[in-house]
C-alpha cells in the first residue's frame, strides 16, 4: 500500500509540473573568468555591438595605449538629416569606449555647446576625429554655427576621458571648409582640408592644406595652397564633384596615401577613394587611383571570409585607419552613405603587404 502511495504522489508531481519551465543553471566560471568579470570597468558592464549603433557617420578609432581603451567618434543625427547631428542637452560631439572594438558603452559627451563661445553655438556637427600631440589630445571637428560659414575647429583636452574645449581653428577663415585632419611632416603640422564644392562658382571641390601654428591654436593663412579638386580622380564622373572626409596613411614602404570620399554614379554613390603622392610628401604630385576602396551598396550580408580589395564603390565611406592592440592595420568607415538613419561604422582589416595601393579583407591576415 505505502508502495502504491509513493507511485500516485511521485505521479501527481510529474503532472503538476509537466507546464513548467526548468531553470538552467551555468557552469561554474573559471578563474580566469572569474578575474576578467572583477577587472571589467564599471562602464564596459554595459555595452551594444558595433552595428548596434544607429545613424553613426565619419567614424574615429584612437586607441589608449595605457589603459588599453579604444575611443570611437563620430557624427550622429538623431533627428537630423544629411549627417547633421542634432544637438540635446547641451551636447555637441559623442564617444563610445570599447576594450575590444567589438562591445561598446556610451555614448560619452565630448564636446558640450553649451560650453562654446557664443559665437560657436550651433546644432550641426560633422567629422570628429582626435589626434594625440605633445602629451595632448586634439578633436578637429566640422561646425556650421548659427548664421556663419562652416569650418573645421579645433578642440583641446589633455587625457580622452575628459570633455574637450575650444582651442582655435584649423581652416580659412570665411571659407566655406570641412572634414580637416592633422598632418605632421618635418616636424611642421598641417590641417589637410575639404573646401566644399557648393561654396564655390564651379561646384569642383576643392582638397587642400594649410600649416596649423605650432601649438595648434591657429593656422598661418599664407600657407594655404591647393593640392587638387574633385574631378581630378577618375573615380569622380563629375556630376557631383564633392570632396569629403580626408585621412592621411603612410604605409610600411614610405608611401604616402590621402583616403577621401566624393560621388559618382550621378552623384547618387559615395566613395571611398585614395589618392598617392607621387614622392611620398606633401608636396608631390597627387595620383588618383581610378578604383574605389571599397564596393558593395552597403550589403552586409557577404560572408565574413570575403576580401574586399578596392571594393566599396556604392554608398560608403569617410574612412580612417588606426592600429589596433595585437599591431595590426584595420580600416573603419560608414555604410552605408544613405538613406539618412540607418548608418553604421563598419571594421576591415588592411593587408599591409600591398604596396602601391590598400587591400582591405574582413578576415585578419597571417601574422
Amino acid at each position: 500500500m505505502k508502495r502504491l502511495t509513493f507511485i500516485l504522489l511521485a505521479l501527481a508531481i510529474a503532472l503538476s509540473c509537466a507546464g513548467c519551465t526548468a531553470t538552467v543553471i551555468d557552469s561554474p566560471k573559471t578563474e580566469e573568468e572569474m578575474e576578467e568579470v572583477k577587472d571589467l570597468p564599471a562602464w564596459a558592464e554595459d555595452t551594444v555591438k558595433l552595428d548596434e549603433i544607429w545613424q553613426i557617420r565619419d567614424p574615429f578609432v584612437i586607441l589608449d595605449e595605457e589603459s588599453g581603451i579604444y575611443y570611437l567618434y563620430g557624427s550622429q543625427s538623431p533627428t537630423g538629416a544629411n549627417g547633421n547631428q542634432v544637438s540635446t542637452d547641451g551636447h555637441g560631439f559623442f564617444c563610445y569606449k570599447s576594450l575590444d572594438l567589438e562591445n561598446w558603452a556610451g555614448p560619452f559627451s565630448a564636446v558640450r555647446n553649451d560650453r562654446l563661445p557664443e559665437e560657436l553655438k550651433t546644432d550641426q556637427y560633422w567629422a570628429p576625429e582626435v589626434h594625440e600631440y605633445n602629451g595632448s589630445y586634439y578633436l578637429f571637428g566640422t561646425i556650421l554655427p548659427r548664421n556663419s560659414y562652416r569650418r573645421t575647429a579645433i578642440f583641446k583636452a589633455d587625457s580622452l576621458e575628459k570633455e574637450f574645449t575650444y582651442w582655435g581653428q584649423a581652416t580659412p577663415e570665411g571659407k566655406y571648409c570641412l572634414d580637416a585632419t592633422l598632418y605632421i611632416e618635418d616636424g611642421k603640422l598641417y590641417s589637410i582640408y575639404c573646401e566644399a564644392w557648393d561654396s564655390l562658382a564651379d561646384q569642383n571641390g576643392l582638397m587642400k592644406c594649410v600649416q596649423l601654428k605650432d601649438d595648434l591654436t591657429g593656422y598661418l593663412p599664407e600657407t594655404e595652397r591647393l593640392l587638387f579638386k574633385a574631378n581630378d580622380t577618375p573615380a569622380c564622373d563629375g556630376v557631383l564633384k564633392v570632396t569629403d572626409g580626408c585621412f592621411m596613411y603612410r604605409n610600411r614602404y614610405g608611401e604616402l596615401f590621402m583616403l577621401w570620399s566624393t560621388f559618382n554614379n550621378s552623384g547618387t554613390n559615395y566613395l571611398e577613394v585614395i589618392s598617392k603622392s607621387s614622392n611620398g610628401r606633401l608636396d608631390g604630385a597627387w595620383i588618383h587611383d581610378p578604383d574605389p576602396v571599397y564596393q558593395n551598396n552597403g550589403d552586409r550580408s557577404s560572408a565574413a571570409s570575403d576580401v574586399y580589395k578596392r571594393q566599396y564603390q556604392n554608398n560608403g565611406g569617410h574612412g580612417m585607419i588606426f592600429v589596433d592592440k595585437e599591431g595590426f592595420e584595420r580600416m573603419i568607415l560608414h555604410v552605408p552613405n544613405s538613406p539618412n538613419g540607418i548608418e553604421r561604422a563598419e571594421l576591415f582589416y588592411l593587408d599591409s603587404s600591398v604596396t602601391g595601393t590598400l587591400s582591405l579583407a574582413k578576415e585578419k591576415p597571417a601574422a
